[in-house]
């Protein structure tokens, strides 16, 4: 049999032209094919492709009434046939520009759906967490490997692996970390490790002996990818030498010395030599508290204070102040960390440990309370599926950052040891860390580059659009940073300098360097890594003044200084919260601006003063140099004194430690100097140049003066104006007056805008917490229980109950009175008096009519005062309008059929309205006519009645007759399309659609005999009048089925004429008007008689 192949090279469907006609390449019709482009043999070949089928039936367990579910967002795998789609029925809200979103609560749906061709499906997550909004449509998704990426402009962009969400260990349940595990941004630990150093013989490595080091950490989590770098710890140095011991905060003045204490050898050592031995590092041993991300809310339920004058050692202890009940297996934490377990039957005065207490606890500690078990893990768990962490390590002379160690993590093997936040002393957090003990290793590996200067992943707050190139996801049109101005209010924010009032047992030996002036700002992160800029207080800088007085060692030998922050107003809203503020401000840290950096320390054994013997005046102080601080303050090579020999210098110095008694033994009188001001050095030159020879004690002037230290070796000496020292005639002749002077070089001033990290971080809500319970009991919250209202609530509803919140969660003692300061709607319009307090309640104190639009939010600004104080708090809410259903009347009440009987009508001609007029209400109680739509959605014959929609009129479209009987469903709908219930009405015909009149039964050629005839026949006729006009029809039913013809002709011609009398009948010579019809029934003649 012959074939008949043909090639569709074109790919094109033509159904215009003729069979015969059609181009070859071109095909007339076809369906479920496609035409080959390939370039192989094949190409112009039909081929059949599968069309689309319904893939199932079953129940995705969705709401079945309203608010109603939509699908907002699908991605199609083509090349696996997987689909993964995207449900809500949560509205979210309308702005875009903003990083403020309502957040779906738990009464809302928000479902990712799973299928694939081989008939699986799953959910793949279903939580309200995810808070999609209908508002906001899913329309950027992308697939790279097994990760699906996606951005709604509403919340951050997300992702899920496929694989893990398939697995039966699906880790995207509906708790508080499911926001952690979707985020294309990891979290971001928030928190510098907690460091105890301690000096251990048994480590024979000296790595970190002659460094300043600090350190650091990141997570690795199970999708291989790595959080950023916590904040660093500060420098770990513990200067002292090996004979030492290691300083407790005792300051022991023994015969060895304790670490940091300099002894009378130490002293003179450091003048003969200018090096201070002591500034080595005695820890060789360092304990990292790393933080674990877990539940930060969990408080302490009982509290007490160590108050029998002895404090807590052994197991039977004696307590005081007991707030709670403390119970057996309670773990019981200090705020210096200590730990132990509760055993026994406590009580408000007493409770048992299951081991001793060493080293005794002291009196006035406060205890905090918590029960979360009592052995490691402590309740934790690796929510956030950390696979390592990377323990870093970077030294102050160096850029990079060294890996020393990597840990594996896994919740039964990682020991979590418990430790507290304290907000007072009668409230704490509990912090759930891992406890790494370096011991001097060298580092193993070095990060890259790219890591060391990764300081945020930019991921956005939220994107419009998303697209991948490569390996890369790329965001477009996208919000990037967050406001701050509802965290702080830098008017308030006071910083300051002085002594640290408790000893720092992190950094006991650490001190903030003196006579500098400091920039301190804040700097916020959320929980993915993103930073604010550095906020400022209005008044930022501090000078940080000299110590004064004599130096002396012991346990008050030195109060550290320290800079000082102090909040005079409690902190704003805008702070995370797993529920309602996921992207919120979550973490804080001070960084540090301060530009004077390198300096030298000059150390030296005698400061002469010595001139003319007849005037002071003359006289100048001589600062011996030698050793390395020949180095340090140089000589001016290009400026000599051709007469003396001396070199100027462009060095100047500020004193820091001077003798004031050079003869007196044992260095007790080194006296801390309180100049700020840096002292010109006028020249440098030997013994000889500077003239301190022995004509000033009246011998040669070609000998060193004998009171010169290290005569023999002619010094240097630098020239200063005098007061710097002591008048060597005062000493007995021949005395070398031997001492410790300390001068600071002028530092060198960077011109860098550089602030500075410091450890000094935490969680901001921790730190708004701290705040308020310094404040007693005022309010640092304001609750609402509903933030929605209904457009059918009257005015005078109740939209919420506002309480004012103390730190704790509980509410403020005494209660507090409520004021609104503002109401701004989505559009930016301020709208007074809408609202109105009642008490501690929002009321509406109008009605309101759903808009469907941004109007339809309000943000509130309230102020609550805690009542017979002046604290106060204030906060802004966001309420949305919700809409109602719209109401449809049609004549037994709103939503209420009208069957029985219905409604009975005149009869009326095709395309004329009817007596009735439907009646809706959109569901507001303000214009509540307003925006109202009509549809009729059936009838018993179809097609015979129509509603205006707008009006709800109904009409006819055929003409009615006497006894039609229909049903017709009717519903009504607001501006969004919120419909009433179908609702029924019956209609009933009566009468005739065309109106009744009387005519003569004879007619008659002549006029004036027609007009006398009696109209005594019923007709009807279909015009607007009373009687039929010309080109009217006239029948002789009522249902207009027979016309009456007089037999006129169209033009009127012929025929005869007939009186007419309506709406009632005539007698003889009654009639006024006749009237004469064509065959057709049409009136083509009316005349008046």
């Amino acid at each position: 049999m012959p074939e008949i192949k043909n090639n569709f090279v074109q790919g094109k469907m033509n159904k215009d032209l003729d069979d015969r006609l059609l181009p070859n390449g071109q095909y007339r019709d076809a369906k479920n094919i496609t035409v080959s482009k390939s370039e192989n043999s094949d190409v112009g070949t039909v081929q059949n492709i599968k069309g689309n089928v319904k893939l199932f039936n079953n129940n995705l367990n969705l709401p079945t009434s309203a608010p109603f579910c939509e699908t907002i967002g699908k991605y199609v795998d083509s090349l696996t046939g997987e689909i993964f789609w995207f449900v809500t029925n949560f509205d979210g809200t309308a702005s875009e520009s903003s990083s403020l979103v309502n957040y779906a609560g738990s009464s809302f749906v928000c479902k990712i759906f799973y299928s694939k061709p081989d008939g699986t499906f799953k959910t793949l997550v279903d939580s309200y967490r995810l808070n999609f909004s209908k508002q906001h449509p899913i329309t950027h998704l992308n697939r790279l490997d097994n990760i699906l990426f996606w951005t709604d402009n509403y919340n951050q962009p997300r992702k899920i692996e496929i694989d893990k969400a398939l697995s039966d260990n699906n880790p995207y349940s509906n708790n508080i970390y499911l926001e952690d595990k979707i985020s294309v941004a990891q979290y971001a630990p928030y928190a510098a490790p907690i460091v105890e150093l301690s000096y251990d013989s048994s480590i024979k490595s000296k790595t970190i002996e002659e460094e300043f080091v600090k350190f650091s950490y990141r997570f690795k989590y199970d999708n291989n990818e790595y959080s950023l770098i916590a904040p660093f710890t500060q420098h770990c140095f513990h200067p002292g030498k090996a004979a030492q011991t290691f300083n407790d905060g005792t300051y022991s003045t023994s015969s060895s010395g304790m670490a940091g204490i300099l002894t009378s050898s130490d002293i003179s050592d450091i003048a003969k030599t200018t090096v201070v031995n002591n500034m080595v590092n005695k820890a060789n041993k360092v304990s990292l508290l790393i933080t674990l991300p877990f539940d930060e809310s969990i408080s302490s339920h009982a509290t007490a204070k160590v108050n029998n004058g002895s404090g807590l050692s052994g197991t039977t202890h004696v307590i005081d102040a007991t707030i709670g009940t403390i119970a057996a297996n309670n773990i019981v934490l200090t705020a210096n960390n200590e730990l132990y377990t509760v055993t026994g039957t406590p009580s408000a005065t007493a409770f048992n440990t299951t081991t001793s207490v060493s080293p005794a606890i002291a009196n006035n500690t406060d205890l905090y309370f918590f029960n979360v078990g009592t052995s490691s893990p402590y309740g934790w768990d690796n929510k956030l599926k950390i696979k390592e962490i990377e323990i870093l390590y970077s030294e102050s002379d160096s850029a990079a950052i060294k890996v020393i160690d990597i840990i594996k993590v896994g919740t039964s093997s990682l020991a979590i040891k418990p430790i507290v936040e304290v907000i007072s002393s009668t409230s704490a957090k509990l912090r759930y860390t891992y406890e790494y003990i370096y011991k001097s290793t060298k580092a193993t590996k070095t990060l890259p580059e790219a890591d060391l200067i990764r300081v945020s992943d930019i991921i956005p707050i939220k994107a419009k659009t998303q697209e991948i190139s490569g390996n890369r996801i790329i965001y477009g049109n996208f919000l990037q940073n967050r406001n701050t101005d509802d965290v702080f209010d830098t008017s308030s924010i006071s910083i300051g300098s002085g002594d640290q009032s408790l000893k720092n047992k992190e950094y006991l030996l650490s001190s903030v360097k003196s006579n500098r002036t400091y920039q301190v700002g804040i700097v916020l992160s959320d929980r993915y890594g993103r930073q604010s800029p550095v906020i400022l207080p209005d008044e930022s800088t501090s000078f940080v003044d000299p110590k004064t007085g004599v130096v002396t060692n012991g346990s008050n030998s030195w109060n550290h200084s320290c800079l000082k922050t102090t909040f005079n107003t409690p902190l704003g809203n805008d702070i995370y919260n797993s529920n309602d503020n996921r992207l919120g401000w979550y973490s804080y840290r001070f960084v540090v601006k301060q530009t004077e950096q390198d300096y030298y320390n000059v150390y030296s054994p005698q400061v002469l003063e010595a001139g003319t013997l007849t005037s002071a005046t003359d006289r100048s102080s001589f600062v011996l140099l030698h050793g390395d601080n020949i180095n340090k303050v140089p000589r001016d090579v290009t400026d000599v004194n051709a007469e003396t020999g001396n070199q100027g210098s462009n060095i100047r110095l500020l004193p820091k430690i001077k003798e004031n008694s050079v003869l007196q033994a044992g260095y007790t009188n080194l006296q801390q100097q309180t100049g700020v001001d840096f002292i010109e050095v006028t020249s440098i030159g030997t013994a000889l140049e500077q003239g301190l020879t022995e004509k000033l004690d009246g011998g040669n002037a070609t000998d060193v003066l004998n009171e010169v230290y290290l005569k023999e070796k002619n010094p240097l000496f630098a020239q200063m104006p005098t007061g710097l020292g002591t008048y060597f005639n005062t000493w007995a002749p021949g005395t070398k007056a031997f001492s410790l002077y300390a001068f600071e070089t002028q530092p060198f001033v960077s011109s860098i805008d550089i602030y500075y990290e410091t450890s000094s971080c935490g969680l901001l809500q921790d730190l708004k917490d701290k705040i308020a319970a310094s404040a007693g009991e005022a309010p640092t919250n304001i609750s609402v229980n509903s933030t929605t209202f209904n457009e059918s609530d009257t005015s005078g509803s109740s939209i919420c109950t506002y309480t004012a919140k103390k730190s704790n969660g509980d509410p403020v003692q005494g209660g507090a009175s409520f004021a609104i300061n503002s109401i701004i709607d989505g559009l930016g319009n301020s709208r007074p008096g809408i609202f109105t307090i009642s008490g501690s309640q929002l009321v509406t104190a109008t009605t309101f009519n759903f808009k469907d639009t941004s109007a339809d939010q309000f943000v509130v600004s309230v102020t609550a005062t805690r009542n017979n104080t002046s604290e106060t708090y204030t906060r802004t809410h966001l309420f949305t309008l919700q809409n109602a259903a719209a109401k449809i009347n049609v004549g037994s009440g709103n939503n209420v059929s009208n069957t029985s009987p219905g409604v009975t009508i005149a009869a009326v001609q095709a395309n004329q309205n009817t007596s009735i007029t439907i009646t809706g209400l959109n569901g507001g109680l303000a214009n509540n006519t307003e925006n109202v739509t009509f549809t009729l959605v059936s009838q018993t014959n179809t097609g015979r009645y129509s509603i205006d929609t707008n009006t709800g009129v109904i009409s006819a479209n055929v003409n009615l007759s006497n006894g039609m009987s229909d049903t017709l469903v009717l519903k009504s709908s607001d501006v969004a399309g919120y419909d009433s219930p179908n609702t029924s009405l019956k209609i009933t015909v009566t009468g005739s659609p065309y109106t009744q009149f009387w005519r003569a039964a004879n007619g008659n050629a002549n006029v004036s005999t027609a007009v006398d005839e009696p109209t005594g026949v019923q007709v009807w006729h279909n015009g607007t009048g009373s009687l039929p006009n010309e080109f009217d029809t006239v029948y002789s039913n009522a249902t207009g089925t027979t016309v009456f013809s007089t037999g006129s002709a169209t033009d009127g011609a012929g025929g005869e004429w007939h009186s007419m009398c309506g709406p009632s009948y005539c007698s003889y010579q009654v009639a006024t008007f006749v009237f004469k019809t064509s065959s057709d029934g049409v009136v083509r003649a009316v005349t008046i008689a």
